[in-house]
């Protein structure tokens, strides 16, 4: 089994209905994917930072839980762990506000050494390339595993308040990553984002032909999946949930998943030859996150 590393960051999801607050939970995209990929007796790790707070306890408590190493992560005694606000509503989509702190500081100083400890990296990040500070350091952790010929994960977690609807911006810093990913997991809606094509089957074509050496794992929500690369292009279809509550962390599900039968392979690149079996599960590990509030609470059930 092939160990993976989940890079960006960790905070506190405050979850809320309308104006109440019903509960909160760890989450945080990057920390999700560790979770479930342990949680699926996977070998994960999590790198990012957090306060040295009640609130960074919590997110170390929870990697415990799930068997994700956090030995790498920094905790810092001077900032307070980062908080997502996010608000449900209908049947179960969601918006989130974000107060950034603590995840503001991730280092590559403090992992550079690490690089061969892992085969396998995601990165995940909804926060990492917003300011200069944690733009560079994501930037240089993503050179030294290049340079290390790595398996690279990749899901650009766009959001529209985050980025305060700077398309340009988002394209521009997630371009870097797009370009030397192995596998890139992104939603309709960020699919045509980064392409800057508004017709789907255009946009994945884009795609494509701009980066030939990735697969790309396009979500759709209930309609399923599709996969494709310069070889492939697969639809997957979902039995849609009849009991869904939260689609914070279906597509982090869908993903850890994904990431977590790849590490089986002896050579990670050779997956696509048990596309189905693995796409399908996916879909269904994925289907089950959103029948509880919060991104991991599923995991329990």
């Amino acid at each position: 089994m092939k160990k993976t590393l989940c890079i960006g960051e960790a905070l506190i999801d405050v979850i809320k209905q309308g104006d109440a607050v019903i509960e909160e939970n760890v989450g945080g995209a990057p920390l999700n994917v560790a979770c479930s990929i342990g949680h699926l007796k996977g070998s994960a790790s999590f790198y990012g930072a957090i306060g040295k707070d009640d609130n960074g306890q919590k997110i170390i408590n929870l990697l415990k839980k799930h068997n994700v190493g956090y030995d790498k992560m920094q905790v810092l005694e001077n900032n307070k762990t980062t908080l997502a606000f996010v608000t449900i509503w209908g049947e179960g989509e969601r918006n989130f506000e974000f107060a950034l702190d603590a995840d503001q500081k991730i280092s590559f100083a403090a992992i550079k050494d690490s690089i061969n400890d892992f085969d396998i990296f995601h990165f995940g990040s909804a926060t990492s390339l917003l300011a200069a500070e944690p733009c560079e350091n994501y930037n240089q952790i993503l050179e030294a595993t290049i340079a290390a010929k790595k398996f690279i994960c990749f899901d650009p977690n766009w959001r529209n308040l985050l980025w305060k609807n700077d398309v340009k911006q988002f394209c521009e810093k997630v371009k870097p990553f797009l370009k030397s990913a192995n596998l890139i997991k992104m939603n309709e809606e960020e699919l045509m984002i980064v392409s800057e094509v508004k017709d789907y089957q255009s946009s994945l074509k884009k795609m494509i032909e701009l980066y030939p050496q990735a697969t790309f794992l396009i979500t759709l929500g209930s309609l399923g999946s599709v996969v494709a690369n310069k070889n492939i292009l697969q639809h997957f279809e979902i039995k849609k949930s009849q009991n869904p509550v939260d689609s914070t962390g279906a597509g982090d599900a869908f993903i850890a998943y994904i990431i977590n039968e790849i590490a089986k392979f002896e050579n990670p690149n050779d997956w696509t030859s048990e596309l189905s079996r693995i796409i399908n599960g996916a879909n269904e590990f994925a289907k089950k996150s959103i029948e509880y509030k919060g991104a991991l609470t599923f995991l329990d059930n």
